[in-house]
């Protein structure tokens, strides 16, 4: 009877600790054992100091869990647990060796009949892959998840992508099988808004969240405040001034043509899903191009720029890529710029079947006469030519002035949805075109001026239009012939601009420059940008006209206007100073009085000042400092409020006068602290006591106005000196402007 007793209570014991131990209560287990073994040291005991192992390990008492291990196993030599524990803890101190050899011992000698003999085959499995993962180097693409390692080749240009082909065969399979990185086989270069416009490469020209680099290798940030002209469509207008600038100017295109295997292998990785393609330098494309291209069905491409082929002898070589495009009918942005290949026909066909087209770039193209292509759609009665288009680039093209001629309204076509129209020319780019026998360069550097009737009859809504370096090859007159007066006849349709671009006139005379720019900006009441730069017969007259029209002026370049004296550039900026960003009067008369009406009038949009090559003075330089240290203060007050009709500040106002109108509002603070204290059971009277209640909220950020970075451009001014530079330099040290000066 007391053996029945003693053994029922073992087992409880017994019992016991095997639950403590599913419980996670390994202290208590730990106990119980060690209490059972004191009692009956004889009582199961290979299976006791196995739990109690079990615990130790559980606690990572490692050398005591080892100890009782080691004894299970002696006294249990078939037990497969007793193996397992024996290796888990020996794998657990390093010692991975031991662990393998004590599993595989026991997969030879322990009992196969176990329950438990399956988890020694399991756990040498987990040890065999962690080795071989150990021993495995990372691999920076495959080891990656998979949605980042497809964000970071997204990122990737194609000739850098296809260099990651060339590392090994896994990553080539990874990168040609994604489909999804291939959708757009764009080809960007450096300086590829030389060949084609920016709006191609980049989905929103108007985007506020777009950088633009202008040709004075400075990065501005797009404005935000609000634009006022309705034909700017609530956006920012001046962007496209810049990458325009950058395009005009820029006259050479020297990286290397893209190698026509990179082009192909893209092509071959691309699917049915196919969505853009851009190749700038397109020197070394041939026919196999164009059969790579054609034998897929690619009826999703939407975009469609190449530039510069000359390597096809005759346009029936790409009239299969026309073919495709024209039956597909998806293309809404289309360039084939710098070749020989487009004729007028094709330009009809395009205009007529390419019905989504918004965007088009035909720049010196020497096969197109756009007046064979207006009069054959006048012919076949067909006026619906390019009725989606928006933009529109003839550049560097001759006889491109017909579509601003009296002409085109003659033939009554018109482009109702057109706000961009490009027709500058740039004789200095004759190199991209290359040793073609028809360069349209050379023949417009030989041949007489040409004069042409003003009309923009045909385009209703024109908002944004580039005659950079036109009239230095055509001469612009009336419907009249009249250049002597700035009365436009009734007939002459002249469109309200918001940016009007016309640099290099230098060929227009005196007379005929104020009263053509003045005939030409008089419907423009809101003008936001205005580019005559080195219109050196421009005189005061003009300005005095144009005053009336300039107070919406986000852009104003006046490069090289040295006719125009400083008194009515002062009048100008006077007159346009409450939205001015971007101020451009290279040489020109500009003078310290004029430095000193940019600081007087000083607005809160400023970002560039570009005064190289004038009289300024470092006193005048010093008066601008102060109007933006003065400003910047301002601008970082918190809860600063300011009225769209009050955006100038006072340079000649000292940053001391602000001081003092500090410290007042901080003498109103602490009257309002010494006010008299309400009562508790008062705190909800609103007229108790005539006491004036402050807000002690932190500011939010959205209360300060925020600040772009201003740059001042005062190179080769022989008046201001390094000293007079440096002490504008330390006044604007806190803020976020800069002077860029060379002497």
């Amino acid at each position: 009877m007391n053996d029945n007793l003693e053994e029922k209570k073992l087992n409880n014991l017994y019992n016991d600790g095997l639950r403590c131990i599913k419980d996670h209560r390994y202290n208590n287990s730990i106990r119980i054992f060690t209490n059972l073994l004191k009692i009956k040291p004889e009582y199961c005991e290979a299976k006791v100091y196995a739990y109690r192992a079990q615990a130790f390990f559980a606690l990572k008492l490692y050398v005591k869990a080892l100890k009782d291990a080691q004894k299970a196993l002696l006294l249990d030599p078939k037990n497969p647990y007793a193996y397992w524990l024996n290796s888990r803890i020996m794998w657990e101190i390093s010692n991975k060796p031991a662990a393998i050899s004590i599993i595989q011992s026991g997969l030879l000698n322990s009992d196969s009949t176990s329950s438990n003999y399956n988890s020694l085959n399991e756990l040498l499995d987990l040890y065999t892959n962690r080795i071989l993962t150990e021993k495995k180097k990372f691999d920076p693409l495959l080891d990656t998840p998979l949605e980042i390692a497809f964000l970071i080749i997204s990122r990737l240009s194609i000739p850098e992508r296809m260099k990651l082909n060339r590392v090994c065969k896994s990553w080539k399979k990874l990168i040609n099988s994604s489909q999804i990185l291939w959708d757009n086989v764009n080809f960007l270069q450096k300086n590829t808004s030389t060949l084609f416009p920016r709006t191609f490469f980049i989905n929103n020209t108007l985007n506020p969240n777009v950088n633009f680099k202008a040709y004075t290798e400075k990065f501005y940030e797009m404005s935000t405040s609000e634009n006022i002209s309705a034909n700017c469509f609530k956006n920012n207008c001046y962007s496209l001034y810049f990458y325009n600038n950058h395009r005009y100017y820029h006259r050479d295109f020297t990286e290397p043509a893209i190698p026509e295997k990179n082009v192909l292998g893209a092509l071959k990785n691309a699917s049915s899903q196919l969505a853009s393609i851009i190749i700038p330098d397109s020197r070394n494309l041939g026919s196999d191009f164009i059969s790579a291209l054609t034998s897929k069905s690619h009826s999703k491409i939407s975009t469609f720029c190449i530039s510069r082929l000359p390597k096809f002898v005759s346009n029936y070589q790409i009239l299969p890529l026309f073919k495709t495009f024209l039956q597909t009918n998806h293309l809404t942005k289309l360039c084939f710029s710098y070749n020989s290949l487009i004729t007028s026909q094709i330009v009809y066909n395009i205009g007529i079947q390419c019905t989504n087209l918004k965007i088009l770039d035909l720049s010196c193209t020497p096969n197109v006469d756009w007046r064979i292509a207006f009069t054959q759609t006048t012919e076949l009665q067909n006026k619906e030519l390019f009725k989606e288009l928006e933009e529109l680039y003839v550049e560097n093209q001759l006889n491109n002035y017909i579509l601003i001629s009296n002409d085109m309204s003659q033939l009554d076509i018109n482009f109702k949805k057109l706000t961009t129209l490009s027709l500058s020319w740039n004789i200095h780019k004759f190199r991209i075109m290359g040793f073609n026998s028809i360069n349209p360069f050379t023949q417009a550097k030989y041949s007489t001026i040409m004069s042409f009737q003003v009309n923009f009859a045909a385009f209703p809504n024109l908002a944004h239009v580039y005659l950079d370096g036109l009239f230095e090859i055509y001469k612009p007159v009336f419907s009249l012939g009249i250049t002597h007066t700035d009365v436009v006849p009734d007939n002459t349709y002249i469109p309200n601009f918001c940016l009007f671009a016309c640099a290099t006139s230098n060929n227009l005379s005196n007379n005929i420059s104020n009263n053509f720019f003045i005939s030409i900006l008089q419907h423009s009441k809101k003008i936001k940008c205005l580019n005559l730069a080195k219109s050196r017969n421009l005189q005061d007259s003009f300005i005095e006209s144009f005053l009336q029209f300039s107070l919406f002026l986000t852009v104003l370049n006046l490069t090289g206007c040295k006719n125009l004296s400083a008194f009515a550039i002062n009048l100008l900026i006077e007159q346009c100073s409450q939205h001015l960003e971007i101020l451009e009067l290279a040489s020109t008369n500009s003078d310290y009085s004029t430095q000193l009406t940019i600081a007087e009038f000083m607005t809160k949009y400023i970002k560039k000042i570009n005064l190289d090559r004038t009289l300024s003075t470092g006193n005048g330089l010093l008066a601008i400092s102060k109007a933006i240290k003065n400003m910047y203060f301002i601008c970082n007050k918190p809860n600063s409020k300011f009225s769209d009709y009050k955006n100038c500040y006072n340079c000649l106002e000292s940053i001391q006068a602000y001081q003092k109108n500090k410290m007042k509002e901080l003498d109103m603070l602490n009257f309002g602290k010494r006010a008299y204290k309400r009562k508790f059971s008062e705190l909800e009277k609103s007229n108790a006591y005539n006491t004036q209640i402050f807000s002690c909220k932190k500011p939010d950020q959205s209360d300060y106005i925020k600040r772009s970075n201003i740059l001042i451009s005062v190179k080769f001014c022989n008046s201001i000196s390094y000293e007079a530079v440096n002490n504008c330099r330390e006044k604007l040290k806190d803020t976020c402007a800069k002077i860029l000066f060379q002497y």
